[in-house]
């Protein structure tokens, strides 16, 4: 299923891939818990930027479970995509000090790319036309 250009990815193309989504999950899924156990701090961080309460629990499902997700070739490519999504949100929110997440972020749209399905692959052009 991880596949680039209908070939499997090479071992250490995967390994690669697996020391990114170990290093994303390493720093965010602690993240992702305290939003998923609303911690006091946290929820006060979602409403002084103006972002409701079921905004810091999609982030907080994202953050935990997303971590987990990028180490199953079918469901990695998703996972990735959403971890970028939420990474680049904080990017947004929290400024571009944080380099945590500008890391996680760039991981995530490195897994996104190599791990892309099908039918997001960049197909043959016809060069030729017979008659």
């Amino acid at each position: 299923m991880n596949q680039v250009l209908g070939k499997r990815l090479s071992w250490p193309v995967q390994i690669v891939l697996w020391i990114f989504a170990f290093y994303i999950a390493w720093n965010i899924m602690d993240n992702g818990y305290a939003k998923l156990m609303q911690d006091p701090g946290t929820m006060q961080f979602f409403e002084s930027i103006g972002l409701p309460a079921y905004a810091m629990m999609a982030a907080g499902v994202v953050e935990f479970v997303g971590p987990i997700l990028l180490f199953l070739p079918w469901v990695s490519f998703y996972a990735a995509a959403a971890v970028a999504v939420v990474m680049a949100t904080a990017t947004y929110y929290n400024g571009s000090s944080d380099w945590v997440t500008i890391n996680s972020l760039v991981l995530a749209i490195i897994i996104a790319i190599f791990t892309r399905p099908g039918f997001l692959r960049k197909k043959p052009i016809i060069t030729k036309i017979t008659i």
